[in-house]
C-alpha cells in the first residue's frame, strides 16, 4: 500500500501548516506525491500521505508510529485503499472517475438534506402555536383583515379570491412574512369575508382573522 492513513493529530493545528510538517517529515524515508488533510470536523486530527512506492510507505509507518507530532502521539495504518495519484499511475482511470461521481453523488445527497431541513425548519417556524392561534381569533371586528402563513405562488391570487366579497377595495402583501391585509370599505365587508372564505384552499396551516386595529 502506497497510502498511509495517519491519526490522533493535533487537533489544534491549521491544515496548511500540517501538511507541510507531514511532508517534510514523512518525506525522510522516501518520495511523498501527495498529502491530505482535511477541515471537516468529522475527518479533524486525521490526514492521509502517499508515497511513490509502497517500500517507502512500509518503512516510515514501521519508524514513525507514535511519533509525538505535535507533542502528542500518531498512530498510522495504511489506508483502505490508494489515492487517486497512484490508481492514475496504476492506469486505474474509470476507477478514479467512479470515485469522482460518487463523491459528487454524497456531496449532493448532503446539500439536499441540509435544503430539507431548512425548508421544513422554515416551515415549522412560521406554524403558528395554538395559543397564537387563539389571540388573533380573539381580536374584535374590524374592515382589515389578516391572512398568515401563505405559499408564495398564493400571494398573487389574493386579489382575484378577494375581489368577489361585496367592499372589497385592496390587497396589502408582505411577501417576506408571508401574510397579506385585505381591506374593505367597511367592517361588515370583512365579517362577510371572513365567516364566508375557505382557507382550505391554501392550506391548512393558513389563518384568516381581523388584522389589529
Amino acid at each position: 500500500m502506497h497510502t498511509l492513513y495517519v491519526n490522533h493529530i493535533n487537533e489544534k493545528i491549521a491544515r496548511n501548516k500540517l501538511a507541510r510538517v507531514l511532508r517534510r517529515l514523512f518525506g525522510r524515508y522516501g518520495n511523498v506525491v501527495q498529502v491530505t488533510c482535511h477541515t471537516n470536523l468529522k475527518m479533524k486530527g486525521q490526514a492521509f500521505v502517499t508515497f511513490q512506492d509502497a517500500h517507502s510507505s512500509e518503512k516510515a509507518m514501521a519508524k514513525l508510529q507514535n511519533y509525538p507530532l505535535f507533542k502528542q502521539p500518531i498512530t498510522i495504518a495504511p489506508a483502505k485503499s490508494e489515492s487517486d495519484e497512484i490508481l492514475l499511475q496504476m492506469g486505474k482511470k474509470d476507477l478514479v472517475e467512479e470515485r469522482k461521481r460518487e463523491k459528487e453523488r454524497r456531496n449532493k445527497e448532503r446539500e439536499e438534506a441540509v435544503e430539507k431541513t431548512k425548508t421544513t425548519s422554515k416551515a415549522s417556524s412560521a406554524k403558528l402555536t395554538k395559543s397564537q392561534v387563539k389571540y388573533w381569533k380573539s381580536l374584535p371586528p374590524h374592515s382589515v383583515l389578516l391572512i398568515q402563513n401563505l405559499q408564495d405562488e398564493h400571494l398573487p391570487m389574493l386579489e382575484t379570491m378577494f375581489s368577489n366579497f361585496t367592499s372589497f377595495e385592496t390587497v396589502r402583501a408582505i411577501p417576506s412574512r408571508k401574510l397579506a391585509f385585505i381591506n374593505f370599505e367597511n367592517e361588515d365587508g370583512a365579517t362577510a369575508c371572513l365567516e364566508k372564505f375557505d382557507t382550505s384552499k391554501l392550506g391548512p396551516d393558513v389563518l384568516l382573522t381581523y388584522a389589529k386595529r
